[in-house]
């Protein structure tokens, strides 16, 4: 028990140490780095192609992922625009319109508090699987952590949380490459 409890406390620790550096990112000012966005875009897409591909059975879900994600990419154009680009000796920053980013930011992390809330009968030892789904019935398709990670609000959040960052990053690249910074 005592090191299950070690296991959840580092694995919270972790979680709110990527909250800080996310929240971070959404508001303050950066340097263009092509390389380093370069190499987030690679990992968010593929994320969204690895989910996109374990959601193809499930339509209301894979339907729900490209939504987001379109919706996503529509969010980053309009936050591009707000976005102020700053020319500096060192290079070209930019400092992203922080209400955009703290928006998207916020919305991924309260719907996936509110679904982790969903496994907390695991560690109680009781079926979260009969509890989320309200027929006391166990899901079919992946036992209890495939209902939940299926789950279309779940999905369409995660999939313009996505959406934004690919089209954000990369658009923040282009501008850095339309701004003569030699990337």
């Amino acid at each position: 028990m005592a090191s299950n409890l070690y296991s959840v406390v580092l694995v919270g620790a972790l979680v709110l140490f990527g909250i800080y550096r996310r929240l971070r990112r959404s508001i303050a000012r950066q340097r263009v780095r092509p390389g380093r966005f370069g190499l987030r875009i690679l990992l968010l897409g593929g994320v969204a192609l690895a989910l996109l591909v374990t959601t193809l059975g499930h339509p209301l879900t894979a339907g729900s992922e490209v939504a987001g994600l379109v919706l996503g990419g529509g969010l980053a154009a309009v936050g591009v625009t707000l976005t102020e680009f700053e020319r500096e000796a060192e290079g070209l920053y930019f400092t992203p319109n922080r209400y955009l980013g703290l928006g998207v930011f916020a919305l991924f992390v309260v719907r996936l508090a509110t679904r982790m809330t969903a496994l907390l009968p695991l560690f109680e030892g009781t079926d979260a699987a009969s509890q989320v789904s309200g027929s006391g019935a166990r899901p079919s398709g992946g036992g209890t952590y495939g209902h939940l990670a299926h789950h279309p609000w779940t999905i369409a959040i995660f999939g313009l949380f996505i959406g934004y960052y690919v089209c954000y990053y990369g658009a923040v690249v282009v501008v850095g490459r339309r701004e003569g910074t030699g990337i």
